[in-house]
C-alpha cells in the first residue's frame, strides 16, 4: 500500500481532511519510524499537508515512552518497524534495531494485506500477541466499509 494511502486512511478514520477537531481526544498522537516513507521527512510533510497539528506528531523516541499508557494503537501496513523481535529475540537478524514499541499498549490493531514478512524477512511476533487484533485485506476498503 502506498504510504500516502496509509496516511490518508488514518486521517479519514479521524474525521476527514481539513475537518478534524483534535480537542475532543484525551491524547492523540501520530508516531512514525525515522526510516518510514520514501525519503527522510516524508511523513512530516504528508501530515502537515493533511492539517495534522505538529504538536501531536511525535518522534519514535517520544512516542515509545507513551505506549505503556496507551489504550489503542492503530498500525497500518507496517511490519519491520513495529517488530518486537528487535528487542525480544537476541538471535534475530533485526536484534537491536530501533522499533516503535506498539506491543506495549493495551490494544494493538494491525491492518495489512497479509501476515507476510517485511523487507527483513522476519516473522513479527506482535501479530500473535494476546493484545493484537489483525485486520487482513485491503485497508482502504476496511476503513471505508
Amino acid at each position: 500500500m502506498p504510504l500516502e494511502l496509509a496516511l490518508e486512511l488514518v486521517l479519514c478514520s479521524c474525521g476527514g481532511r481539513g475537518e478534524r477537531d483534535w480537542t475532543g481526544f484525551p491524547f492523540l498522537g501520530f508516531g512514525f519510524h525515522p526510516v518510514a516513507g520514501r525519503m527522510p521527512g516524508q511523513l512530516n510533510v504528508l501530515l502537515a499537508e493533511a492539517g495534522v497539528p505538529y504538536d501531536i506528531v511525535l518522534e519514535m523516541e517520544e512516542i515509545n515512552k507513551d505506549f505503556g499508557d496507551t489504550d489503542l494503537v492503530l498500525v497500518i501496513g507496517a511490519n519491520d518497524t513495529v517488530n518486537s523481535a528487535a528487542q525480544e529475540d537476541p538471535k534475530s537478524i533485526i536484534a537491536g534495531m530501533p522499533v516503535l514499541e506498539v506491543w506495549k499498549s493495551k490494544q494493538v490493531v494491525v491492518m495489512k494485506r497479509s501476515l507476510d514478512v517485511g523487507y527483513a524477512a522476519v516473522d513479527n511476533p506482535i501479530f500473535y500477541k494476546c493484545n493484537t487484533a489483525m485486520i487482513l485485506g485491503d485497508c482502504q476498503e476496511d476503513v471505508a466499509g
